[in-house]
């Protein structure tokens, strides 16, 4: 099976605008989004409009078509322009980039801030480099078709393009309210390296993924939880090269570790193979997911089924002979939280010697019950008045009883 090319990330919509490359059979169908290694490829393509001398001029392109919905208006173009501002940062977090826009002039301080958000089909290209799109028909037009935005800065530029237009660009005056809301992100501050061949993996990633009800994709895909910047074919890949369910819960911290040490090697990889423009490696569910809708399913390098289902709201693809979802739960202890799992191929459970303790007097309690022996209710004998004869003093019978609720109202 030929592999696909990393650069060829987007799918082809059956409702996109008539220059998008026909084909008959479109391949691929669930890599909406540039995730964190794509973005990383943009934030370096943008990174030599750093400058401490050429100011930053912005030119809108594509006059003839509406921009973005979330788009610079005219009034911030020439903002930016008026103010003479320089690029002193190009930052990323997650699948966000910010531009850092600080004036040239050093007697001032206030900076302002370039926010880009690539959306579904964003990418940030320049003469020498443009990457593919696998819904657009190859080009090496500059700028590219759909660019919709120029970065200038003296002899360096680049371009924002986004063919869906779901992609964002945005001039604030601090990116604390959309750098912050993020969680952190997956290749910079999640894992640490302290020698060479040891890391240490943040504790708090760690307890946001483990003992939780919600499926480990819908975990990792959500960006405000325990790591930002993983999407689809990320978290697919992830979990395809660990053997686990996408489904898979409550899982204990060890695995939840070993998931983040995983992502974290896997881009790496991807982030060295944009840098050298290689593809992928070759035993990556990558290169095989994208035959959804065949007569002939995928296969993996191995030769195994590929399937698909819906995990965490998005369609992934597993091999299911390997990704077998196991029953784990969690049980309240006195020292903690317990992952119990039961293996799928046997009925035992590991349990702890509490709830051992506790199904014995339970047995025992159920054994009691079933010999005992159900006494005949003793009949009372009635006075002639008709009332029940009792024991009960006359102070009790003023106070009234659950017994005789109306006897202490008839003696008032």
């Amino acid at each position: 099976m030929n592999s696909v090319p990393v650069q060829m990330l987007f799918h082809r919509m059956p409702h996109c605008n008539r220059s998008y490359k026909k084909e008959s059979k479109p391949t691929l169908h669930n890599l909406n989004m540039p995730e964190l290694p794509e973005v990383e490829q943009f934030r370096s393509l943008l990174a030599p409009l750093i400058s401490n001398e050429h100011v930053i001029t912005l030119e809108r392109h594509s006059l003839e078509k509406a921009p973005p919905r979330k788009f610079l208006s005219d009034e911030d173009i020439a903002d930016i322009r008026s103010s003479k501002l320089v690029v002193s940062e190009v930052l990323r977090k997650g699948k966000l980039i910010c531009m850092v826009l600080s004036p040239k002039n050093a007697a001032k301080k206030t900076k302002k801030y370039l926010l880009v958000h690539m959306g579904m089909t964003g990418r940030i290209s320049n003469a020498s480099r443009i990457p593919k799109l696998m819904e657009l028909a190859e080009t090496t037009e500059y700028p590219p078709p759909h660019t919709y935005l120029k970065f200038i800065a003296g002899p360096y530029d680049a371009c924002f393009s986004d063919p869906r237009k779901f992609g964002s660009v945005l001039l604030k005056d601090s990116m604390d309210d959309d750098f912050d809301v993020l969680a952190p992100d997956a290749w910079t501050e999640i894992v640490t390296k302290t020698k060479p061949g040891e890391m240490i993996v943040d504790p708090t990633a760690i307890a946001k993924l483990s003992e939780q009800k919600l499926g480990i994709k819908a975990l990792l895909l959500d960006q405000n939880r325990a790591v930002s910047g993983v999407g689809n074919y990320l978290a697919d890949e992830v979990l395809y090269q660990l053997e686990m369910h996408p489904d898979q819960k409550y899982l204990t911290s060890q695995q939840a570790e070993t998931v983040l040490r995983k992502l974290f090697d896997i881009l790496n990889v991807a982030i060295d193979c944009y840098a050298k423009e290689e593809d992928f490696p070759k035993e990556w569910l990558f290169h095989y997911r994208w035959g959804k809708g065949k007569k002939e399913g995928p296969k993996d390098c191995h030769g195994r089924t590929i399937t698909f289902l819906t995990s965490g709201g998005r369609t992934s693809a597993i091999v299911p002979s390997i990704q077998k979802l196991k029953a784990q739960k969690t049980t309240s202890t006195n020292s903690g939280t317990q992952v119990i799992t039961k293996n799928p191929t046997t009925s035992t459970i590991s349990k702890t010697k509490t709830e051992v303790k506790s199904e014995k007097i339970a047995t025992v309690t159920s054994e009691t019950t079933k010999t005992r022996v159900p006494q005949r209710p003793i009949a009372r004998k009635r006075k002639a008045g008709g009332s029940s004869s009792t024991n009960l003093s006359d102070e009790h019978h003023k106070k009234g009883s659950r017994r005789s609720p109306r006897l202490a109202s008839r003696q008032r």
